[in-house]
């Protein structure tokens, strides 16, 4: 008889922690997936009919439209009660649409990660005004829309240093750019001259954190060549706490030509 409490409290704990691990499970569930450069293509393809005329000062190009491929290495993880992580595939796709005073840049590395930016292409330079930011982690979904304003993307080897900011309800996203300099970057058996920019990068408000992200960007139309992105942040989370989030990766254009 003395036993039995002692068989009931080691029933009851395998009982909790079945729960426990339960529900860390269906916390942590993760429902994202690769995309494609094919998928890509077909919802290029799609969404042509939207197209919006373009608008270009004299002298002024931006790149083709289509959809590029980039060799891909890295990958993204938070850690919230314990720690999810996504490795992006080999190859992934930056679809470019030209419109309106420049182009959009979206590029998609799972299905549930994407950045797309909207540039306003000038002279030897291009002007962030919109960027959108997708992630999902822990079977929830987190898509935010920056406004931007201030300096530009300079396109040439030598250019002073400048200030953008992105703001959107509770977060400011603040890049400080200088300009490395001129490079030329194999791409596809070609040689491609690019500017190199370093982009320093502060989050403040619901999320907080820095980063860094280099840009080669197609002297010509502003194409990035490659990029390397080095970000860690911090947001807050529907439960109080707030998830550290990491995200290595590096991009390496394959190809001048893009698919249609």
């Amino acid at each position: 008889m003395r036993r039995r409490p002692v068989v009931w409290l080691a029933a009851t704990g395998a009982v909790l922690v079945a729960g426990l691990l339960g529900v860390r499970s269906w916390v942590l569930r993760d429902r994202t997936e690769p995309i494609s450069v094919d998928r890509a293509l077909d919802r290029f393809r799609g969404d042509r009919p939207a197209r919006a005329p373009l608008r270009l000062p004299a002298g002024v190009r931006v790149p083709a439209a289509g959809v590029y491929e980039y060799a891909t290495t890295g990958g993204e993880r938070a850690d919230l009660l314990g720690t999810s992580r996504h490795d992006y595939p080999r190859t992934t796709a930056m679809t470019v649409v030209p419109g309106g005073c420049g182009f959009t840049a979206r590029w998609q590395a799972l299905d549930l990660r994407s950045e797309r930016w909207t540039f306003c292409a000038g002279p030897d330079a291009l002007r962030p005004t919109r960027f959108e930011d997708v992630h999902s982690f822990y079977g929830r979904t987190d898509t935010r829309t920056y406004r931007c304003s201030g300096g530009a993307l300079a396109l040439t080897p030598r250019a002073d240093r400048v200030t953008i900011v992105c703001v959107r309800d509770g977060t400011t996203r603040t890049d400080r750019v200088r300009a490395v300099g001129a490079e030329r970057i194999r791409v596809g058996g070609e040689e491609v001259l690019a500017a190199h920019l370093r982009v320093a990068t502060t989050m403040a408000g619901r999320t907080d954190g820095t980063g860094t992200v280099d840009l080669w960007l197609a002297r010509g139309t502003g194409l990035p060549v490659r990029v390397r992105a080095d970000v860690d942040n911090r947001s807050d989370t529907p439960i109080g706490r707030r998830v550290l989030y990491r995200e290595r990766y590096e991009l390496r254009l394959r190809s001048l030509r893009p698919r249609q």
